[in-house]
């Protein structure tokens, strides 16, 4: 959802409405984070409804990661010439070349912050990142579609590419459970970015999936959803069918149960 568009050195900015939940946190925990440095998974051009640019531009260090070509060249000229602080690599991240590039890059194993956004089997690629790094603060995409107590995500596929379909992702439960098993807690929704804090720095209340959720059920929902809309009035049991039916094509390429 953008809320803002302006220019920097004559590139076009998207701000979307999850950037005021990122300032607040990180302005809140200024002081107590153990590194001021992000760690962007699915970048994309870096300028358009970013999640990392803000923080760049307030000195933090990191490294941005985009696997297609075209945002990724515009990422890394904009980077390379006005914010050469940051790192940037090309890179079609999976849970099997995860540790390998952030290793590499020099990431230290505790960061201030963590956006992930890479449209397929992101559940595997955060817990792989969990098992080695423990970042303050997460902001990930959810499949906002896919409502409480529904554990659903992709599984990882080699060569699975992302068909602009609702096949991607996790569902909020699968993010807060994941979360929870490494000492994290659900703090917020913004549409589709659902954030988890870890309890050594959280300072706000732990909110419940439905809690959470409750957030999109009655909010404003686009177009694009609107075949899936009928999963906010099933029981968890009808939606399982129901999405077992609309993710056929998919059929043993994703991990879904009612809780």
């Amino acid at each position: 959802m953008v809320i803002d568009i302006f220019e920097i050195a004559g590139h076009r900015v998207e701000i979307n409405a999850s950037i005021r939940p990122i300032h607040h946190y990180t302005h809140r925990l200024q002081g107590h984070l153990p590194h001021r440095y992000c760690l962007d998974l699915g970048a994309s051009d870096g300028l358009g409804q970013s999640n990392t640019l803000h923080l760049f531009m307030q000195g933090w260090r990191g490294l941005l990661i985009e696997a297609e070509t075209r945002p990724f060249q515009k990422l890394q000229h904009f980077y390379h010439q006005h914010i050469p602080w940051a790192q940037t690599l090309q890179a079609h991240i999976t849970p099997d070349n995860l540790l390998g590039a952030l290793e590499s890059h020099h990431v230290p194993t505790e960061l201030g912050f963590v956006s992930l956004d890479i449209d397929s089997f992101d559940y595997e690629v955060l817990a792989t990142l969990l098992s080695t790094y423990q970042p303050a603060i997460i902001c990930a995409e959810i499949n906002e579609k896919i409502p409480p107590p529904l554990q659903f995500w992709v599984t990882y596929t080699p060569g699975h590419v992302y068909q602009r379909d609702h096949f991607y992702g996790m569902s909020l439960s699968a993010f807060a459970a994941l979360g929870a098993r490494f000492g994290y807690q659900l703090v917020h929704l913004c549409f589709n970015n659902a954030f988890l804090i870890h309890k050594r720095w959280n300072q706000w209340p732990v909110l419940r999936q439905e809690q959470a959720y409750d957030t999109y059920r009655y909010g404003p929902h686009p177009p694009w959803n609107d075949n899936v809309e009928a999963l906010l009035h099933m029981s968890p049991e009808q939606a399982v069918l129901f999405l077992q039916q609309h993710f056929a094509a998919y059929a043993g390429r994703y991990h879904l149960q009612p809780s």
